[in-house]
């Protein structure tokens, strides 16, 4: 078990090996005469910069950087503090999650200790910790702290000095040292490493991370200079930049027909997470549903349909549009929202990693052929909806998927397109006739 730095004696700070994570070093020796160290030693702020450099455990692990991880079952960030580790969650699967909190362990070199989470009372940490149920395309946000650090103070009761007792947590990192052993802290801190072993389980089988985090860099807080980590194994473009990539589920949005869709940020944009499915513009006018092919094909007018005309397709998929219902200046996406441009989606597909990467990120974890399956870590869950083509015949369905951008190509005749399909793992940019039927996925403005 991780050893409870109460056990700390004065003097020994230099012989502490790095294993037990440092806490507050001579100080805790001094309890009952605090005052009088403090007037003693000048004390230095320490500030810290932490990397995940490894995760292991799972059969196929896939990017990870800085403090975040993704692959096809979870997408997890990391903040760390001197006290505590926090996360927050994304279950990318198409299954409810749990994390088995009773056998996470937190390890460093080979001493491991039992941890405790949010919720958690302190007088329960050593009973059982039923686990988080994290249900498909939600949150999970937590903290995690070792059971080992926690602990119990005596109060101090005299006739001149009273200080209440009570449940406190030991550092895991020191926030303040001694200046007169300053650099030789520093020096055992930088490079230390700690292993967080998190078991998540998925249709009764489970899955075993281990989060590996190391210290990058330490300094006392007048000289710190951040610093990211440099040539990862295994890393993400955009979790690689300082600014790390923001994806998250940020709300509800309705249409004008009172449809509800999830929306997600992306970086600095927010989308709609489900494809468009509404008959009236935002000033309440009428989009023409047109099934016959021919009439399709023939007109002129704004225009919507389901896939096949069939609400087995159009109520989990959404409705096909025309280009003349997309160009329209009454918005066919609800207000405050826009069908993005050419332009909104070239920055969804570099906010992602570029064109294979964001092809990867963009489609569902299921309904691709099996080899073609994507991650969803955007959240934008993109499926093979099929099209309808220009002489308005239904093509498509389980092989690609089709939506809209409200730019013309140089011609000025077409519309620019992205398309997903079973043939490529890319994003593709078509030129499209405008007579073709697509989907629509709105950007906020």
């Amino acid at each position: 078990m991780i050893k409870k730095m109460n056990f700390i004696k004065p003097g020994t700070m230099a012989k502490i090996p790095l294993k037990l994570i440092f806490s507050m070093f001579v100080l805790i020796g001094f309890t009952s005469c605090n005052v009088t160290v403090n007037k003693i030693l000048s004390l230095s702020l320490l500030k810290y910069d932490f990397a995940l450099v490894e995760v292991s455990g799972i059969k196929n692990p896939m990017d990870y950087g800085e403090l975040a991880y993704v692959d096809s079952i979870i997408s997890i960030s990391f903040s760390i503090n001197q006290r505590e580790i926090s996360f927050s969650l994304r279950n990318t699967s198409p299954n409810t999650l749990k994390i088995i909190w009773d056998e996470t362990l937190f390890i460093v070199d080979e001493n491991t200790g039992k941890v405790m989470h949010s919720g958690i009372k302190y007088t329960d940490r050593e009973m059982f910790q039923p686990p988080s149920v994290i249900p498909k395309g939600t949150v999970h946000s937590d903290v995690i702290v070792p059971t080992d650090n926690v602990y119990y103070k005596d109060g101090i009761y005299g006739a001149y000095v009273s200080v209440a007792g009570g449940w406190e947590e030991r550092e895991l990192f020191p926030q303040t040292v001694p200046v007169s052993n300053q650099e030789n802290i520093i020096t055992k801190l930088n490079g230390s490493e700690f292993t967080i072993y998190m078991p998540i389980q998925v249709k009764g089988i489970t899955q075993e991370y281990n989060f590996k985090f190391k210290v990058i860099n330490v300094a006392d807080s007048k000289s710190y200079v951040p610093v990211k980590l440099t040539q990862p194994t295994k890393i993400d473009t955009e979790i690689a930049t300082s600014k790390k990539l923001i994806i998250s589920e940020v709300g509800i949005t309705a249409d004008i027909d009172g449809n509800q869709y999830p929306i997600f940020q992306i970086g600095t944009n927010i989308w709609m997470a489900g494809n468009l499915r509404v008959t009236r513009f935002n000033n309440g006018d009428q989009i023409t549903e047109i099934i016959k092919d021919e009439k399709w094909s023939n007109t002129r007018k704004t225009a919507w349909s389901m896939y096949d005309n069939s609400l087995k397709y159009g109520k989990p998929l959404g409705y096909l549009y025309n280009g003349n219902a997309v160009l329209d200046e009454r918005n066919i996406c609800p207000s405050g929202w826009h069908v993005p441009t050419d332009s909104d989606w070239e920055n969804l597909i570099k906010t992602l990693g570029g064109s294979k990467e964001a092809g990867i990120k963009l489609r569902a974890t299921k309904g691709w052929l099996p080899t073609m399956n994507g991650t969803n870590v955007s959240g934008m869950k993109l499926l093979p909806s099929g099209s309808r083509n220009e002489n308005g015949q239904f093509y498509g369905a389980g092989k690609v998927g089709v939506w809209w951008s409200s730019t013309n190509d140089p011609s000025g005749v077409k519309l620019f397109t992205r398309t997903l399909s079973n043939d490529k793992q890319e994003v593709i940019k078509f030129a499209a006739n405008p007579k073709i039927g697509a989907y629509v996925r709105c950007i906020r403005d």
